[in-house]
């Protein structure tokens, strides 16, 4: 795994090994949980402790998934660009091009990162590796599963020396078709993902927090009032620290699940979760801290 992974730095500009990473994500994470933990003492927020866990948490998934972020990023602009591609191949062996020159006017236009992968391959070709293992050694650097069939489709088409100019142009239709598709798909899934972030990470978190500071607010008017026992105001005191942490416990547990649901929904994939998982952390316990002290604010006055 951590040769993968250190793989994957390379391949985005990561210039590090994967250990000094990943101590990094570690060093950083301690370093603003102590600050965090301090700062949120003194501001006097709830179970300091929980939060001071959750930025310790929401620090390594940062710094640990932003090459895979990039990996992401990546690997979409090269299935974005993978069917003009084959179209182009296609044309130049319709007119009589061999395979390396094909891959050589390719490689010389820009199509982002798909064009180094374009020119390993050549310079495989020039090193005298045949054109079957070559483009074997790029299924294994680009980690799309689209890329990866469409090759191998390709490989299947030269060992059995089939037409691969007209193989190429229905493949490049076909994975703009599927392109397509996944765009509608987005499109379709706007409103669900603007339900999500809303009802997850802005709507919930700030009635939460309206709600634990009437709580707090009532109790405590009871309390100065002596209202009503010594016993009774102890178990309220409790049950009200009890209330709060578990309203933020769901609150974290409630921005995760729909980060999961986001990147299923919107790319077909769970992995994509870590992108969205920080953010709507962020939102939901900035707005229901922020919603209690407004309200404190409110209620003073």
């Amino acid at each position: 795994m951590l040769v993968k992974y250190e793989k994957v730095m390379q391949k985005n500009g990561v210039s590090t090994t994967a250990t000094n990473w990943i101590a990094l994500a570690f060093g950083s994470a301690i370093i603003l949980s102590v600050l965090g933990f301090l700062v949120f003492s003194l501001v006097g927020l709830d179970h300091p402790l929980l939060i001071t866990v959750v930025v310790f948490f929401v620090v390594i998934d940062l710094v640990l998934g932003y090459p895979l972020s990039l990996d992401m990023q990546r690997i979409n602009r090269i299935e974005e660009a993978f069917p003009n591609v084959l179209k182009q191949l296609g044309d130049t062996l319709k007119a009589g091009g061999t395979y390396e020159f094909a891959l050589r006017e390719v490689s010389d236009s820009d199509y982002g990162p798909l064009t180094k992968e374009l020119k390993l391959v050549l310079r495989r070709l020039e090193e005298g590796q045949n054109l079957d293992k070559s483009l074997q050694l790029m299924q294994e650097e680009i980690d799309s599963r689209l890329v990866k069939r469409t090759l191998t489709i390709i490989i299947d088409a030269l060992k059995s020396g089939g037409g691969l100019a007209e193989i190429l142009d229905e493949i490049a239709d076909d994975m703009r078709d599927l392109h397509r598709i996944q765009l509608e798909r987005r499109t379709k899934t706007t409103m669900q993902v603007l339900f999500l972030v809303t009802a997850g990470a802005i709507v919930g978190p700030a009635i939460m927090g309206f709600t634990t500071t009437v709580l707090e607010f009532l109790i405590t008017t009871a309390v100065k009032s002596q209202a009503i026992q010594p016993d009774v105001i102890e178990q309220s005191l409790q049950s009200k620290q009890i209330i709060i942490f578990l309203l933020t416990s769901y609150i974290i547990i409630e921005a995760i699940a729909a980060s999961i649901l986001l990147g299923l929904m919107r790319d077909g994939q769970a992995k994509k979760s870590i992108i969205y998982i920080p953010v709507l952390l962020f939102m939901g316990l900035f707005l229901f801290y922020g919603a209690r002290i407004i309200t404190k604010v409110i209620l003073h006055f």
